[in-house]
């Protein structure tokens, strides 16, 4: 957003289109709607390619098209023609830092501007590349160019395909997209790491609805060894999604009377429910049994929505002799509307 104006790249149609906030009115900014990589006014002529990541400085809007594997600008007040910073030509594509279209980048998708520097994240080339809007010099910024995930000096870090990308607070915020991460890389010493969430439960308590609460009735057990089954079910006409990494963290409230043999359970499953055996030791006394998982499920159907659903349950466990058979924590996955 800028003055009121909301530019949205559009890659379908590969076009910038501009969006006025106070008279709810969009513009084409940019770009015939024919694919391409040519330069000149900003709408009659110039050819864009699947347009991403967006950025300014306040004066140009800058922009990376994927399918040219090119950095482009055009003038924020529309007075000047699209510009190509770095690229040479529809699916040309490399991995080469030199100087203006000298330079080669790899189906770049993110874009960040700070502090007089452009940094793209140069998505098939698993780097993160930095150019100066004035000498558009192109450097790599953080990556070896292989992919994987290790965190340390920018010249060691490994990402696997980075795409959206951020600047703030000195930092660069990288969506690390098959590493299913966030990595975070220090513009001054260039040290990159992996953004932990530990207070999770702020952002989810500011959107009620968002973690499904379950209180189960009290069970009455026997003491002993024994085996308390897990079970996550999906409803009618969902299944449990393998794509994704399903999770459950387990407490006791009192150690003496149950015992986990597992604190940390994970399931890979298409199957409507899964069922997990976690060892236990129970003695005489009344405890609270306690999980926070994240399931991840999906519709049936071929092109059907996927969802993940946070998940607080708590089961009272009342543990004596004569006591029933053994503990059972149930997760019934909502239906989403």
């Amino acid at each position: 957003v800028v003055d009121g104006r909301l530019f949205v790249s559009m890659a379908g149609v590969h076009q910038i289109w501009e969006f006025s906030l106070e008279r709810e009115q969009v513009a084409v900014f940019a770009g015939t709607s024919r694919e391409g990589i040519n330069d000149g006014p900003r709408i009659d002529m110039a050819t864009l390619a699947q347009p991403s990541g967006l950025a300014t400085d306040g004066v140009y809007l800058y922009w990376v098209d994927p399918e040219s594997s090119s950095l482009r600008r055009v003038p924020l007040d529309g007075f000047g023609d699209v510009e190509t910073m770095v690229g040479t030509g529809l699916f040309d594509y490399g991995d080469v830092d030199a100087q203006g279209t000298q330079a080669k980048l790899q189906h770049p998708q993110g874009l960040a501007y700070a502090d007089g520097m452009l940094f793209v994240g140069d998505t098939y080339n698993h780097k993160v590349r930095a150019v100066d809007s004035g000498t558009r010099q192109v450097m790599t910024a953080a990556g070896t160019g292989t992919r994987g995930w290790d965190d340390g000096p920018s010249n060691l870090a490994r990402f696997d395909e980075p795409g959206g990308i951020a600047a703030g607070d000195g930092r660069l915020f990288i969506a690390d997209t098959n590493n299913h991460l966030v990595r975070v890389m220090n513009m001054g010493d260039g040290e990159v790491s992996t953004l932990l969430l530990s207070n999770l439960g702020v952002a989810t308590a500011v959107a009620p609805g968002t973690v499904l609460r379950v209180e189960l009735p009290e069970q009455e057990v026997a003491p002993g060894a024994g085996v308390m089954q897990v079970v996550v079910m999906s409803p009618a006409g969902y299944h449990l999604n393998s794509s994704g990494p399903s999770r459950l963290v387990l407490e006791s409230g009192n150690a003496s009377v149950a015992e986990l043999g597992e604190r940390e359970v994970t399931w890979v499953s298409d199957e409507q429910e899964v069922r997990i055996p976690v060892p236990v030791q129970l003695q005489d006394g009344e405890t609270r049994l306690t999980g926070h998982a994240s399931v991840y499920y999906c519709r049936e159907g071929e092109e059907a929505l996927c969802f993940v659903q946070a998940v607080e349950v708590e089961v009272p466990l009342r543990v004596r002799s004569g006591g029933g058979g053994q503990p059972e924590l149930r997760i019934q996955l909502p239906e989403v509307q």
